[in-house]
């Protein structure tokens, strides 16, 4: 089956291209790329990605990780960083992944970063909004980045493409870190640019785009090592000067990175007593084994017990590494921008036909470091939304897809620019495939309900099912209903109102009822068979 597959798109690829070569010879509907304002594209993915948040991932969790993120960011909207230990009862019930219990109190044992700008959407209610603003806001800065790097005929087609990608667009529906990431990454690079325009409010605009790398390393301490660190050499080595005034600029930009990042440190010392160690190392550590969690290569890295394929065989190793890298990459090829000829064409033409400029050698060495770092560590994520530990790269793909566009207008004849239109055509098509064909067919087939959770429990709660007599609520014990998540997150961080806890043979049903005498104990078996 896997070899047909192959055949099958060895004659499916080149039909899509002839049928793009045809499209070369028609009149274009399109009057250039240079009449969109970035608004439009930018307008585009807030919809785009609100639609997705609304009904593919239905505006709740759908990964273990997002159940914890969304706990945390309620804890900090509380205004704690942890909540007492939960009653010795209940914790069978509320034992679930990244939700930790250590000596007497109760958090989720992620990076703060993400959930700490998460409790902004939890203090208005609405979580679900807070990652498609930030893909709105980060194709605008892409726009403002690349036209200020190579002008604005290429941040057109940039912003055009950012603003349609599926993989940028299903990452800002879901309540995953990573496009709060690119956003600050993109922050600091428009700031660094600003500040090299004009020495006005220098410092201040340098100390921001530091800042915004530290609060990078508070979201996900590897992406902010690297593009802090990258981004750091580049103000010091590669931004032009006598060394004295590299110096002077990069001074601010540290002092930003440290300021904000050291609450990381600050952080991990309040919760695990240890400034260098995070909460995750402790629970992992705990709950697999002491290292399994560590970074590099060996026998004993990774999951004990295994996660079936998201974890090809224990330990990690070159091996293992470079069938991940290979498994992310093909991910890539098809999710970056869902097209049938695939996601990386323009890549393979810039490579084919582009003399890399200064800026291209940034973007791809950006992009290098970011695959190698990733090919050192023992889990590499395709599975939920495309390769999502290369998120940071996106940006510097689209660049480079920009540079391969550009090489490919070049080769066709320019007779009063209709060749220009005529190809441009060709590119919003794409687009509009990848944004009205393929993000909807993912969005149905993958997304919606990805992992079993699903709204059962919280539309029985909204319809007022659990409504109880009782002072504080009822006590929802959940037998049958998916994954556990679709429940758990539910729970108030300091229990009040109705708890919801998970069965699995754990919670002591008599003894439960003993403890909360004046609580309804309700068992409660959702209607809901999964997909």
């Amino acid at each position: 089956a896997y070899f047909a597959h192959i055949a099958v798109s060895f004659v499916l690829v080149p039909v899509h291209l002839l049928v793009m070569a045809a499209m070369t010879q028609v009149k274009s509907p399109v009057r250039g790329l240079h009449r969109l304002s970035p608004l439009a594209p930018a307008t585009v993915a807030l919809i785009a990605s609100l639609l997705m948040s609304l009904t593919s991932f239905e505006a709740m969790p759908h990964v273990e990780d997002e159940v914890a993120y969304l706990f945390q960011a309620r804890t900090f909207a509380g205004g704690a960083l942890t909540t007492p230990a939960p009653p010795e009862v209940l914790v069978p019930g509320l034992d679930y992944y990244l939700l930790d219990v250590q000596n007497g109190r109760w958090f989720a044992a992620t990076s703060p970063g993400w959930p700490a700008v998460l409790a902004l959407g939890v203090k208005i209610g609405a979580p679900w909004i807070v990652n498609p603003i930030l893909a709105a806001l980060s194709v605008l800065l892409a726009f403002a980045v690349t036209e200020r790097l190579a002008g604005r005929d290429r941040a057109d087609i940039v912003a055009l493409m950012m603003g349609t990608s599926p993989w940028l667009l299903a990452m800002a529906g879901s309540l995953m870190t990573h496009t709060l990431t690119l956003f600050l990454m993109l922050l600091a690079w428009w700031m660094i640019l600003r500040a090299a325009e004009q020495s006005r409010r220098r410092d201040l605009r340098l100390l921001t785009a530091g800042a915004a790398m530290g609060l990078v390393f508070c979201t996900r301490p590897l992406d902010g090592l690297i593009a802090g660190g990258l981004t750091g050499l580049w103000l010091l080595f590669g931004s032009g000067g006598a060394t004295s005034q590299r110096v002077r600029r990069s001074l601010p930009y540290a002092i930003g990175c440290v300021a904000i990042g050291s609450l990381l440190l600050i952080y991990n010392h309040m919760i695990t007593g240890g400034a260098f160690t995070q909460p995750s190392t402790v629970y992992l550590d705990k709950y697999w084994a002491p290292g399994a969690n560590s970074y590099g290569f060996g026998a004993n890295i990774g999951p004990t017990g295994g996660w079936g394929a998201l974890d090809l065989w224990p330990g990690h190793s070159p091996l293992e590494a470079l069938i991940n890298t290979l498994n992310m990459a093909v991910s890539l090829q098809f999710d970056l921008m869902g097209w049938p000829i695939g996601s990386l064409a323009l890549v393979l033409a810039f490579f084919l036909w582009q003399r890399p400029q200064k800026e291209d050698r940034l973007m791809l060495t950006f992009t290098l470091v970011v695959i190698g770092a990733t090919f050192f560590y023992w889990f590499a994520d395709s599975y939920y939304i495309g390769p999502r530990y290369w998120f940071m790269a996106a940006f510097p793909l689209f660049y480079l897809s920009a540079r391969g566009y550009q090489a490919i207008r070049e080769r066709f004849p320019d007779k009063d620019h209709l060749a220009f239109l005529r190809i441009d055509a060709i590119l919003v098509f794409c687009c509009v495939f990848g944004l009205a064909v393929f993000l909807p067919w993912r969005g149905v087939t993958k997304y919606y309900e990805y992992g079993d959770f699903n709204p059962t429990v919280r539309e029985d709660l909204a319809a007022g099912r659990f409504k109880t007599d009782a002072p504080g609520g009822a006590i929802v014990v959940v037998t049958r209903n998916g994954d556990p998540g679709g429940a758990i997150f539910l729970n108030d961080p300091w229990l009040r109102g109705t708890i919801f806890l998970n069965q699995e043979g754990k919670v002591d049903m008599a003894t439960l009822r003993a403890a909360f005498p004046d609580r309804e104990v309700i068992e409660y078996k959702a209607d809901w068979s999964g997909l």
